[in-house]
């Protein structure tokens, strides 16, 4: 009788599973990601993605992982016609950052290659540096305030058009944020800062001003983040993910 065959997808889960469990993470099957639930409000998620590889005969994979609210709206043109089920895994799809996003110095760019002898060897080698890279990131995002501050630094696009309650953007009027965004402009040159800085206005602070601004906007906005939050939170339910 032949043994069951290793896949790469189940390397991963065996390997993640043995540290990411302790820390309250689940598999999601339907997710292919390790998911964890935060006080009913942030979505931590790690999973694995194929790329290709430089080297004939290999192959290739880097590591995903994001975090997310339950406030995430998916509202976008085309998303009309869409089902829940399949919006739902679009919001971890463009959330998720590959592993080289969590690194200073932007390592792990190509991924990891393998071949069938060494796979278990490279998944546990990825194992290591996520929880070097990632899982420290994670942990200093423990309510919506911080996780405004991860955006910021790693995933900022979330944050814009606040007035079309796009994305994760939300999150800025239920924090009660007001500040101006200005400290991303100290990883630009010079030369570019009042490019940026117009730029952050016209995405990020003056449509976030502008629901504070206008009590039936704040209004909509409050109700939209409540129904996006039922919804998330009936979805994290459906998926078998302890919420």
């Amino acid at each position: 009788m032949k043994g069951t065959i290793m896949t790469l997808n189940k390397a991963f889960k065996d390997v993640y599973c043995k540290f990411l469990t302790e820390q309250g993470y689940q598999w999601c099957s339907k997710l292919q990601r390790f998911v964890k639930v935060v006080n009913q409000e942030l979505i931590y998620f790690i999973g694995l993605k194929k790329v290709p590889a430089w080297l004939k005969g290999n192959k290739g994979f880097t590591i995903t992982a994001g975090i997310m609210s339950v406030y995430f709206s998916k509202r976008a043109d085309w998303t009309h016609g869409c089902t829940e089920d399949k919006l739902f895994k679009w919001a971890f799809d463009y959330t998720g950052l590959q592993l080289q996003m969590f690194s200073p110095t932007y390592e792990y760019g190509m991924g990891f290659e393998y071949n069938e002898p060494n796979m278990i060897e490279i998944v546990e080698k990825s194992a290591e540096i996520t929880k070097e890279l990632v899982l420290p990131v994670f942990a200093e995002v423990t309510d919506l305030t911080s996780y405004v501050k991860y955006a910021k630094e790693y995933t900022i696009n979330i944050l814009r058009m606040c007035d079309k309650f796009i994305d994760d953007s939300l999150v800025l009027i239920l924090t009660n944020n007001h500040d101006d965004f200005m400290e991303c402009l100290q990883k630009e040159k010079e030369s570019e800062r009042e490019f940026i800085k117009q730029c952050i206005e016209e995405s990020y602070t003056t449509p976030r001003d502008r629901v504070y601004n206008n009590p039936e906007l704040l209004k909509a906005a409050l109700e939209e983040a409540e129904k996006c939050k039922k919804t998330n939170l009936e979805m994290l339910a459906k998926y078998k993910i302890n919420i």
